[in-house]
C-alpha cells in the first residue's frame, strides 16, 4: 500500500508546466482519491513567484517528501527525508515544456448545471481528450483562474494528462474546485477536490534546499 502510494504521488506530480509566474502567493490542499485507494492522497500545494512546492502528506513512519518546481530555470528537486538521510533530485526541465507547447486542445463543452461545493457556486464544464473525459466544477468566487491552477501543477504522464489527467485549457473561465477524471482505456476514475484555497503569504523557506544531498538526473523526458 505504501508503494501504491508512493507512485500515484509521484504521477499526480510529476509534470509542471507554466513559464509565467503567478501575481499572488497561493496554496491549497489538493485531495486525490480513487477506487484502487482505499485512503485518499493528499497534497499541500504552495506557490511563490516563479517557485511552487507540493508535499504530500505521508504518515510519520513513511517519511517526508517534497517536489520543488522553479519556473525560471526549468528545474524541478523532488525531497526525501527519512531514516536520517535527506536527499534530493534535481531534474531539467527543458524537454517537458517544448511537449507541453504542442499539446492538442482538447474538446471542451461549456454546460449550464451549477452546483455548490464547500461554499463555491460552481458551474459544470466537460473537456476530452483521446486519454480522458474530465468533469470539471469551476467557481468564479475565489479570484483566480484555470490557468493558475496549471502553470503550479499539471498532473499525469504528459501534456494531456494521465493519472489525475488535468489538460491544459486556454480558454476555461474559473478556478476548479473539483474535477472527476475517467481514463478511457483503463476505465478508472480519479476525482480531485481542491481545498482550503489561501492568498495569504507563503514562506520562502519552504523552498530550501538546506541539509539536503543533491543529486543532478539530468533531463525530464516523457
Amino acid at each position: 500500500m505504501i508503494q501504491i502510494k508512493r507512485t500515484l504521488t509521484i504521477l499526480a506530480v510529476s509534470s509542471f508546466t507554466g513559464t509565467a509566474a503567478l501575481s499572488q502567493d497561493l496554496s491549497f490542499n489538493m485531495e486525490v482519491t480513487s477506487a484502487k485507494q482505499k485512503d485518499p492522497i493528499i497534497m499541500k500545494v504552495m506557490s511563490k513567484g516563479t517557485k511552487v512546492v507540493i508535499q504530500p502528506q505521508f504518515s510519520a513512519e513513511q517519511g517526508k517528501m517534497s517536489i520543488i518546481v522553479d519556473q525560471s530555470t526549468k528545474k524541478q528537486y523532488m525531497l526525501m527525508d527519512g531514516n536520517g538521510q535527506k536527499m534530493a533530485m534535481k531534474m531539467d526541465m527543458t524537454d517537458f515544456d517544448k511537449a507541453t507547447d504542442q499539446a492538442k486542445d482538447p474538446k471542451i463543452t461549456i454546460t449550464k448545471e451549477t452546483k455548490v461545493i464547500d461554499s463555491y457556486k460552481c458551474t459544470k464544464v466537460i473537456t476530452e481528450t483521446d486519454e480522458n473525459i474530465c468533469d470539471m466544477w469551476l467557481t468564479q468566487d475565489v479570484g483566480l483562474s484555470y490557468s493558475d491552477l496549471y502553470k503550479m501543477v499539471a498532473p499525469g504522464k504528459g501534456p494531456q494528462g494521465g493519472g489525475a489527467g488535468i489538460p491544459a485549457l486556454k480558454n476555461v473561465k474559473g478556478f476548479p474546485i473539483q474535477m472527476i477524471v475517467k481514463d478511457k482505456k483503463k476505465d478508472e476514475t480519479v476525482t480531485v477536490n481542491i481545498r482550503n484555497i489561501s492568498k495569504a503569504k507563503v514562506d520562502e523557506k519552504v523552498f530550501s534546499l538546506e541539509g539536503y544531498q543533491v543529486m543532478d538526473m539530468g533531463n525530464m523526458k516523457h
